[in-house]
């Protein structure tokens, strides 16, 4: 199990080692939840001197798990009785069952890496297997997750045969999926959205208060109608190029389109 670290140590423990790193000039924090201790980070920054900016970005979808009907989820009745059909008739076709890993298995990464590169993703070579940055950035991620006991891949099999998966993280009461993967031979069956059915589920048995659902995207407005706000926040070191990188980011640039607007409204 992860040990019982108190943010806000973690927090100014993070800061100091920060400001101690020589030649960097901006620290780009870019999707902060609002009320994190990320956006502390900014904050403490602020009280030492340091010049800070931020933007708002697109909302992230949300879904709360606490104390909700699970049975309701997702909320679309409509989509509900299609996921029903979709599991009956997989069930027709053969065993259909969700299994669980936490540890960074190499059979159990490959399994996930091969569906994800199975369909459009590998095609655009967008997928992780196609990028050995990527790649070695996820198996990092997943080698780091086991140690600390966030590490969880969801994936649904027909007999035996993986047809969705999730690469998940159990973090404090929260549940994320960096990446997601599914077999397109069964988009008929919305095994994407019946795989998340079944993750929901087992998230609200394990205490599991909210899952955010990252970027937004058409599929998730099925799902819900709630979000978090987030913003993008820059923290600028104190020398003098970062004085100048904060002066033009925050201060000319924005200068600049207002007086473009203006000057677009006065033609």
């Amino acid at each position: 199990m992860a040990p019982d670290i108190n943010p806000e140590d973690a927090l100014h423990a993070v800061w100091e080692g920060l400001k101690s790193l020589p030649d960097w000039d901006v620290l780009e924090l870019p999707s902060v939840y609002e009320n994190t201790v990320m956006e502390r980070l900014t904050h403490l920054a602020q009280k030492e001197g340091y010049h800070t900016g931020q933007w708002a970005l697109p909302p992230l979808p949300w879904i709360t798990l606490a104390d909700r009907d699970i049975e309701k989820l997702p909320p679309s009745s409509t989509l509900r009785s299609r996921l029903r059909q979709g599991e009956r008739k997989l069930n027709e076709l053969g065993h259909l069952s969700l299994h669980t890993f936490q540890r960074a298995d190499s059979g159990v990464l490959q399994r996930f890496y091969d569906l994800e590169a199975s369909g459009w993703k590998g095609e655009e070579k967008s997928a992780i297997l196609c990028d050995p940055r990527s790649h070695q950035f996820f198996n990092e991620v997943a080698q780091q997750s086991q140690k600390f006991g966030y590490l969880v891949f969801y994936f649904l099999e027909l007999d035996g045969k993986l047809i969705a998966a999730h690469f998940g993280l159990n973090y404090r009461r929260r549940y994320y999926a960096p990446k997601i993967a599914y077999d397109e031979d069964y988009r008929q069956y919305r095994v994407g959205h019946l795989i998340l059915s079944k993750i929901m589920r087992e998230c609200a048995k394990e205490g599991i208060a909210e899952y955010p659902m990252g970027v937004i995207e058409e599929w998730k407005t099925e799902w819900t109608k709630e979000s978090r706000a987030r913003t993008f926040q820059c923290i600028f070191n104190k020398g003098a190029r970062a004085r100048l990188l904060f002066l033009i980011r925050f201060q000319i640039k924005p200068g600049l389109k207002r007086l473009m607007w203006r000057w677009g409204r006065q033609k």
